[in-house]
């Protein structure tokens, strides 16, 4: 029994973000949560997809194939030295930035942060506009 929440609970720890991002979702059709409020969990959920969702790295190896290691968010590598930060030097160059949304869309897990991710700063944004202009 005990095994079986361990796992539970680790399974709950690893996709957090997108617990937060329903959360966010319940906020937005409750009505009865504050503005900043949803702000900070959009905030989160967004930092959550690009930095520790589950995802896959996708950098090129050296055999002209892509890396299938499990990679932490949607701009961070896996293990591998050299892919750790391939996808964030990506986003400094424009001419690389259509691989880098190949990347993000590939792939279930990929996709799935990718919504996510898209979902959370449009939360984000109208949050803020609503509660400046409000």
């Amino acid at each position: 029994m005990a095994k079986t929440k361990n796992k539970l609970l680790r399974t709950v720890f690893r996709f957090w973000g997108y617990l937060v991002v329903a959360g966010v979702v319940y906020a937005w059709t409750a009505r009865d949560v504050s503005l900043p409020i949803i702000i900070a969990g959009s905030c989160a959920s967004l930092l959550y997809m690009l930095f520790a969702a589950p995802t896959w790295c996708l950098a090129p190896t050296r055999a002209h194939e892509r890396c299938r290691n499990n990679a932490h968010g949607l701009l961070l590598g896996c293990w591998i030295r050299s892919h750790k930060w391939q996808n964030v030097t990506m986003l400094a160059s424009s001419s690389r930035w259509a691989e880098l949304m190949r990347r993000c869309w590939s792939g279930f897990g990929n996709a799935a942060a990718s919504v996510s991710a898209l979902a959370a700063s449009l939360s984000a944004i109208v949050a803020t506009v609503t509660l400046a202009t409000g």
